[in-house]
């Protein structure tokens, strides 16, 4: 049986720019008291997001574009237009807010570590505002969506075998 899939999908894109007809963003209700951005020292290999000092986010070898895709919950391919740099370039950052917070650990709750996220992706939205003067425009776009078809003779996929080693 062969089946036949024509899938089109529109995506919405963020889209990086300075557009003068752009609305701007509503002021964050989360800012920082502090912010530290530093280049990453060469060779580090270790890079992701964690609690800082005072319930702030501390982000350790990371990309501008890995912030970007932090702070507004999209994918890197939805950031269009971007300058070569972004995927390329690492930062040390640290966002301490103006009082102390609750930082997370392993007896967090689900709730209160999603509130810690919310609180701190708004934050960065912030710092990329007002640090770098960064300004999205949304776009919707119509983009190819692939289907997996069966072939003209069925399917043709085989089992394999997998060694697991369990420690």
């Amino acid at each position: 049986m062969e089946i036949r899939a024509v899938v089109y999908g529109l995506s919405a894109m963020l889209t990086i720019g300075n557009i003068a007809a752009q609305t701007r963003q509503p002021s964050p209700v989360y800012t920082y008291e502090v912010v530290s951005i530093h280049k990453s020292l060469p060779g580090q290999l270790n890079s992701g997001f964690g609690p800082g000092a005072q319930g702030g986010l501390k982000a350790r070898n990371v990309t501008a574009l890995q912030l970007l895709t932090f702070a507004y919950e999209a994918r890197d391919y939805q950031f269009l237009g971007v300058p070569s740099w972004v995927q390329s370039e690492r930062f040390e950052i640290n966002l301490t807010p103006g009082q102390s917070e609750i930082v997370p650990d392993q007896d967090t709750t689900r709730p209160q570590l999603e509130s810690w996220l919310s609180r701190n992706r708004e934050r960065v939205r912030a710092v990329l505002g007002d640090r770098f003067g960064l300004t999205l425009r949304a776009e919707t776009r119509e983009l190819p969506i692939y289907a997996l078809k069966v072939a003209k003779n069925g399917p043709r996929l085989t089992a394999t075998r997998s060694l697991i080693l369990v420690q």
